[in-house]
């Protein structure tokens, strides 16, 4: 039986989705087809601003919940078109949603995120299941990362090693030789650089990072940008746009009082940023390792240069498609490999990755009949 996963990460660029197989007995994924299905700029913009300003009316995110929920059913219906797979066979749908807001670390936490799954389960008839976050963070846990437990599966005979997720934001799996699993944000990744890029040059995002490469570091602007408390926290700690956003670039500057400052300086200010957050908690996680890196920032050669200074000849990078699994599609076979779990009724074990105080199944399942 076949499983699909669907996801929009924190940078909205586009919807990633794939139709999986999971062989349990060699801990092996195949993917037998795979799909990008673009976001209407309409939607994207104003998710986007939500995600950052965190006011909205009820009538409002109603309406993107509705919107959300159709957009992930006719990514998922498209798929199945294109892999003439039948429904029958696809056993069920892992979304994880469109994350709004995530804030975990208060007394009342929370995470909100859209994309109506009874929409996704009906308009396509499939068994779907969503809505990962919740169920951990009812048992004390932040909720987010839970990539790295998937990691931990597919990369079971890789130890010691460390998977380095580079979305929007940065999560890290670090896993050992004595089958010890941690895994956290380490901060932002493409996001600050995609907002400053959007917000300065009207691109989507800096290609191959050209624009942050033909930029230098403003050493006392990196200096205010790591004197953030959340890169001291302690794990478990997980983040997002509401938080490592352009308002928070803007704030920084305000700080320092300076508005005259190069903006490819500051582009290339903010990849030294993600680049030096990564490897500090690299090296705090282990004395030596290879770093497997997955996400869309895994196209990025300026960043994984700055990476590669950072962390020394200790930790060499390899993409996932050195192991066959284009770094594209991770995520996305995370939510398929989820679903599946759930479906068969096996509680995970986030406990040293999201805080959780005990192993939980993770999902609501939405019937598609």
């Amino acid at each position: 039986m076949y499983y699909l996963g669907v996801i929009s990460g924190t940078s909205m660029d586009s919807i990633d989705a794939v139709i999986a197989h999971f062989c349990e007995d060699n801990h092996q994924l195949t993917l037998k087809q795979t799909y990008t299905h673009p976001i209407p700029d309409d939607l994207k913009t104003q998710s986007l601003q939500l995600s950052q300003q965190g006011t909205v009316s009820l009538q409002t995110f109603g309406e993107l919940d509705h919107r959300w929920g159709i957009l992930f059913a006719q990514t998922c219906q498209n798929i199945i078109q294109q892999s003439g797979i039948s429904k029958q066979d696809i056993k069920a749908i892992g979304s994880h949603g469109q994350t709004l807001w995530h804030s975990p670390q208060k007394e009342l936490g929370f995470s909100l995120q859209v994309g109506d799954p009874n929409i996704i389960a009906k308009q396509t008839q499939i068994t779907t299941i969503s809505d990962f976050r919740r169920g951990d963070m009812a048992l004390g846990g932040q909720g987010a990362p839970l990539a790295p437990i998937f990691h931990h599966w597919l990369f079971a005979g890789e130890q010691p090693c460390v998977l380095l997720n580079l979305g929007g934001i940065a999560n890290i799996t670090v896993l050992t030789a004595e089958q010890k699993i941690l895994g956290f944000d380490t901060g932002p990744a493409n996001g600050l650089l995609d907002s400053w890029v959007q917000e300065k040059y009207q691109r989507p995002y800096d290609q191959n990072g050209q624009l942050s490469q033909q930029g230098k570091v403003i050493p006392e602007l990196l200096h205010a940008f790591l004197a953030d408390p959340y890169f001291q926290q302690p794990p478990p700690k997980s983040t997002g746009k509401d938080y490592f956003n352009l308002a928070w670039i803007e704030q920084q500057l305000k700080t320092l009082n300076k508005n005259n400052y190069d903006n490819q300086d500051i582009l290339c200010t903010l990849t030294h940023l993600t680049a030096q957050t990564i490897a500090q908690d690299i090296k705090q996680a282990l004395p030596q390792a290879t770093v497997i890196v997955c996400g869309g920032g895994a196209e990025n050669p300026f960043l994984l240069q700055c990476l590669n200074v950072y962390l020394g000849k200790d930790y060499p990078i390899k993409s996932t498609a050195a192991y066959g699994i284009d770094p594209k599609w991770i995520e996305a076979s995370c939510f398929a490999w989820l679903a599946k779990q759930r479906l068969n009724e096996n509680s995970l074990d986030l406990r040293s990755i999201t805080g959780v105080r005990e192993k939980t199944l993770l999902g609501g399942i939405y019937a598609g009949g």
